[in-house]
């Protein structure tokens, strides 16, 4: 495995190589830059720096604030994209239609929802929606206060709202259970881009030469669809 890997990345390395002969000046974004390892980023960051040597490469990164990632791009030009206080009230009142009833009849508690993920999530939507998603499970006043007070912020706050996910799918029936963990087996170790056809093509798992199976859906999960990934024209930061 390992092997491969750096094979790998030396076939990438000798592909950006005959790039950078051919193109200038070369353009060169990168995604989510805080979610690669510390030690792999910093290897990573290293490599590009030796490749802009002599070189008119320009580089975009779109990370969060990290101490780590600020220091490296110290002299770069930061533009802070975030979405207002505003925006995230807005789509948290959105999703008031998913809540549980006893958040449903008290305008009151729909305020104080909006109000406390508003100041938790720092402009994410992603955490927004994850801290909104937290509360459905709730069937209390009381519990829905209880979750909002506990609300968690800052670095390691996402890190939180996903560990919450996975004890909820922990939680399910052993067979939805099952098929939660399979379905985010199936998304991490995809060796090619999934797309939406994905949750529509029957899967079949047994023996080889067994028969077709024809009359179970991988997605028929309305029971956990609130544990289980879902498909959004929004891409969330």
């Amino acid at each position: 495995m390992k092997r491969r890997l750096l094979v790998s990345v030396a076939r990438f390395r000798g592909a950006l190589r005959d790039v950078l002969v051919r193109c200038s000046p070369v353009y060169i974004v990168i995604d989510a830059l805080d979610e690669c390892q510390d030690s792999t980023r910093r290897q990573f960051l290293a490599k590009l720096r030796d490749l802009q040597a002599g070189r008119d490469i320009r580089l975009m990164a779109t990370p969060r604030f990290m101490p780590e990632i600020e220091d490296a791009f110290r002299e770069a030009l930061w533009l802070e994209v975030q979405a207002s206080e505003e925006d995230v009230k807005h789509f948290v009142a959105g999703q008031t239609y998913r809540l549980p009833r006893c958040i449903q009849r008290d305008p009151a508690l729909q305020d104080m929802v909006q109000d406390k993920i508003v100041e938790a999530v720092d402009g994410m939507f992603l955490l927004a929606r994850l801290h909104t998603e937290s509360l459905l499970n709730k069937t209390t006043v009381k519990d829905v206060k209880s979750t909002l007070a506990k609300l968690s912020e800052g670095s390691a706050a996402l890190d939180d709202a996903y560990r919450d996910a996975l004890k909820k799918i922990d939680g399910k029936l052993s067979g939805h259970h099952k098929l939660a963990k399979r379905v985010l087996s199936w998304i991490t170790f995809a060796k090619r881009p999934l797309n939406t056809a994905f949750g529509k093509n029957p899967f079949q798992t047994g023996a080889r030469n067994s028969p077709p199976t024809t009359n179970r859906d991988p997605w028929d999960a309305r029971n956990m669809r609130d544990s289980l990934p879902q498909v959004s024209s929004t891409h969330y930061r």
